[in-house]
């Protein structure tokens, strides 16, 4: 990848059309680079990183989900709350009340995936 390449880890919430205006590729091409390289689309990759940020956040403490949401780049509090559910079949109070002392630790046990990732975010 380009020495350019926005850091992720540090804005969880960069859009890809933000990383395509950056490093100058056709949207097919980046998307192809990056699979290849991360083994996730651009799109599946930036919502496993916002999980992150959220379950960080979560970990601390009480914290509302429009709070979490906000800080983590969601649109809304519900788009929060559906991608939260859909990665870990539970709602962010279900796992606040839940956690264990692992930080952003999910019992991946006790659901029962909708749908892969994969095919979820192309």
């Amino acid at each position: 990848m380009p020495q350019r390449w926005p850091r992720s880890e540090s804005n969880p919430s960069i859009r890809i059309a933000d990383i395509h205006d950056l490093v100058g590729m056709s949207t097919k091409r980046l998307i192809a680079l990056f699979r290849a390289e991360v083994g996730l689309s651009p799109k599946a990759y930036a919502r496993v990183r916002r999980l992150q940020a959220a379950l960080r956040l979560l970990s601390t403490g009480p914290v509302g989900g429009a709070r979490v949401a906000a800080e983590v780049g969601y649109f809304d509090q519900a788009h929060f709350v559906r991608d939260f559910e859909s990665f870990t079949g539970m709602t962010p109070t279900q796992y606040s009340q839940r956690r264990i002392m692992l930080p952003s630790h999910v019992p991946v046990e006790r659901h029962e995936f909708t749908r892969p990732l994969a095919a979820s975010c192309p």
